[in-house]
């Protein structure tokens, strides 16, 4: 039942019913607190509150999925969608923290990520996880005005090749705070290209029979 809350909050989340979204977080919530769908839950309704601006109720969403998860045991595979693997929690927290504007914590915790996202032998391990730390350090750079360098992590992060429908959003984020702040770079000008290039392919793709 709370991975199905789990799922409505998504839904909600991602169609901007940001209300709805906060309701179904909490509603799973309750149902499973100390079980990986918790988690889940938890930083999902951070992630919301990030979206609406609200510092206090986010972080206060990001200690409740910590606190859940810090009782959970080890898990023996992380990469099991109804596992949470404790390193995500850093994943959310940088997007949540780019989100709100708080440079210096989204910087932490998407440098984290991309630590562990990456093996000692240069393989690379979550590259979703990755890219979307990457445009965390975009939109870090853009809030400092590093519009070359903003423009340079977001071009790394296309080139992962994992731009996917659940993903895309957050590089137009990127290319809207860019093209708001410097469009008159050319890193900035050859990372919106590419962003146009890549949202068309995928909705060729899709239109496909």
């Amino acid at each position: 039942m709370a991975w199905t809350f789990e799922l409505l909050a998504w839904f909600s989340l991602v169609s901007g019913r940001l209300s709805e979204a906060v309701d179904h977080a909490r509603a799973g919530f309750q149902i499973a607190p100390h079980t990986s769908a918790g988690v889940q839950l938890a930083v999902q309704e951070a992630r919301v509150w990030s979206r609406l601006g609200n510092q206090r109720e986010a972080e206060d969403a990001l200690r409740r999925g910590g606190a859940a998860l810090a009782k959970l045991p080890a898990v023996s595979h992380p990469e099991h969608h109804f596992n949470f693997d404790p390193s995500k929690l850093s994943f959310y927290a940088a997007t949540c923290y780019a989100l709100l504007g708080v440079a210096d914590r989204a910087e932490e915790h998407a440098r984290d990520v991309i630590a562990q996202a990456i093996n000692g032998d240069g393989t690379v391990r979550w590259p979703t996880r990755l890219a979307v730390a990457r445009v965390d350090l975009g939109l870090v750079a853009v809030k400092r005005g590093q519009l070359d360098e903003a423009a340079h992590f977001g071009i790394e992060a296309l080139d992962s090749g994992r731009v996917v429908a659940s993903t895309l959003g957050w590089f137009a984020a990127l290319d809207t705070a860019l093209q708001r702040d410097g469009s008159d770079v050319v890193e900035v000008q050859d990372f919106h290209e590419r962003c146009l290039l890549t949202r068309r392919s995928m909705v060729n793709t899709a239109a496909r029979p």
